[in-house]
């Protein structure tokens, strides 16, 4: 039953739409804009590298390439939606501004993580390029650069950035979070796995590289 829900079909429909694509682009706007925002009035210390992250991802929806297949079942799609929005839900602690002298040793080290993890993702998104999705789907295989180390950059270094931020923002209401995205970022690596599965050629991709999010860990 599981396997027959997960299977992946051919895109003949509105999925191949560039419309679509860029609609699913223009959702993305808002974040740019309040990225930019926190820069230009705060100086918020990430807004930068999120905001560069933020254009990359618009960039990358109107030019991705064409889906040869792509999971239909509400579960991918749920948790599509819920890894992309649950972020939003986290709440700073105090105002991340580069010049304020009330940041904890702590928070210190959690925005320099925080940086670190921002500029992985920027650098395995660009990596991924034009097979970019949300949604699971095959759009070419990429297995360079950091897909060379695990399968799945993208997802460990937005799962680093946010326990980073988690550790500078102390919350019960962070921390549910935190572990909601977790479970969910995991659950939608296994989709794409199953989906991408069906190509040999990404079959022998997880033979080399053996470990998802941690090389030699996980």
């Amino acid at each position: 039953m599981a396997h027959s829900v997960l299977t992946a079909t051919p895109v003949r429909d509105i999925w191949r739409s560039r419309w679509l694509d860029v609609a699913f682009a223009a959702l993305w706007l808002p974040l740019a804009f309040s990225t930019w925002t926190a820069w230009e009035v705060r100086r918020a210390p990430l807004a930068l590298p999120l905001l560069a992250e933020n254009l990359l991802i618009m960039i990358l929806f109107v030019s991705r390439r064409q889906s040869r297949q792509v999971a239909r079942s509400p579960q991918a799609w749920i948790l599509a939606v819920v890894g992309t929005l649950a972020p939003l839900l986290m709440r700073p602690a105090i105002p991340m501004v580069l010049q304020s002298a009330s940041l904890s040793p702590l928070q210190l080290v959690s925005l320099g993580l925080q940086g670190l993890a921002a500029v992985g993702m920027l650098i395995a998104l660009a990596r991924l390029g034009r097979s970019f999705g949300v949604v699971p789907a095959h759009r070419g295989l990429v297995n360079e650069g950091l897909y060379g180390l695990v399968r799945h950059p993208i997802y460990a270094f937005e799962m680093a950035f946010y326990v980073a931020f988690v550790l500078g923002n102390l919350s019960v209401a962070n921390g549910a979070v935190l572990v909601a995205f977790i479970v969910t970022q995991i659950l939608r690596a296994d989709q794409e796995e199953r989906l991408l599965r069906s190509d040999l050629r990404y079959r022998n991709y997880t033979r080399q590289v053996r470990f998802r999010f941690i090389p030699g860990l996980l």
